[in-house]
């Protein structure tokens, strides 16, 4: 914790600042011909809000495997060395930082040998990232369903790959769930399966979050890593249904706290006046 403690105080700090903070909308309504001012709650990974909206996509992915017939999914685990005994005999030891790069990194090329050497086609999967709490290190490790069956030498020349990436040892560095989640399995919604993984990520007050938790999320917050994603159309399957609406124009955006505001972005000179064209024209009508 010590190794860490200036990043932790840092994320405590962001979390506090933002939690006092409203995010405010100036928008133009048409219909009425009048400014809006919306104040809305100032959202970030950690909020409650964004939480729902990252539970609602892994519904969406739900229905995406629904709608292509429910495929079987193989599930891989990823993990790093971390600073042990062993780890350090290994490759040295990795500081958590380290970790998170390592695991990045190696994924990104086991990735591209999934697709080309070992299944040798394109293929969808859906991964999450949590930290290990079991000693509360905070160190993290990915979770990945891959849409498709691995035969036995698939598997395990993607074990051998991951050791020989020297990310993790082949015995406990990649490992795969002894049978797929399928149709035939009793996972009735797969995406809140792999949302479950996500664990208490979200969680906005840092008096909930444990040392591992605490540790892994400052290193999210502090060098903006990702802690899920997924292939092209799987990304594209989890987008949100959102109302388009030719009602409201964008005027301004800003942020406040008592006693205090700024503007950070504002429509464009041409922007406005392109409004006025718009009413003008209504007006002619």
């Amino acid at each position: 914790m010590s190794r860490n403690s200036r990043d932790i105080a840092a994320f405590r700090e962001y979390l506090e600042f933002t939690g006092k903070l409203t995010l405010d909308l100036t928008l133009y309504d048409m219909e009425k011909r009048e400014t809006v001012i919306l104040h809305l709650p100032y959202t970030h990974r950690w909020h409650v809000k964004y939480r729902n909206r990252t539970l609602a996509r892994f519904y969406k992915f739900n229905e995406w495997w629904i709608s292509q017939g429910r495929p079987p999914l193989t599930l891989l685990t990823l993990t790093t060395y971390q600073d042990g005994a062993h780890s350090r005999e290994q490759v040295g030891g990795y500081t958590i930082e380290e970790s998170f790069e390592v695991l990045k990194t190696s994924w990104d090329k086991l990735r591209k040998m999934l697709r080309n050497r070992i299944l040798c086609r394109p293929f969808d999967y859906l991964w999450t990232m949590e930290p290990h709490l079991k000693y509360e290190t905070g160190y993290p490790h990915l979770h990945v369903a891959i849409a498709a069956e691995l035969e036995d030498w698939q598997k395990e020349k993607t074990k051998t790959l991951w050791n020989d990436y020297r990310a993790g040892s082949y015995e406990h560095g990649a490992q795969f769930e002894d049978s797929c989640l399928d149709a035939k399995g009793d996972i009735k919604n797969v995406g809140f399966y792999l949302f479950k993984y996500l664990g208490k990520g979200f969680c906005i007050d840092p008096e909930q979050m444990s040392p591992g938790e605490l540790r892994f999320n400052a290193q999210l917050w502090k060098h903006g890593w990702r802690q899920w994603g997924a292939s092209r159309g799987i990304s594209k399957a989890m987008k949100l249904d959102y109302q388009d609406s030719d009602r409201f124009r964008f005027l301004e955006a800003g942020v406040s706290m008592t006693g205090w505001e700024t503007t950070f972005r504002e429509a464009s000179a041409e922007q406005k006046q392109a409004i006025r064209d718009e009413l003008e024209a209504w007006v002619k009508l």
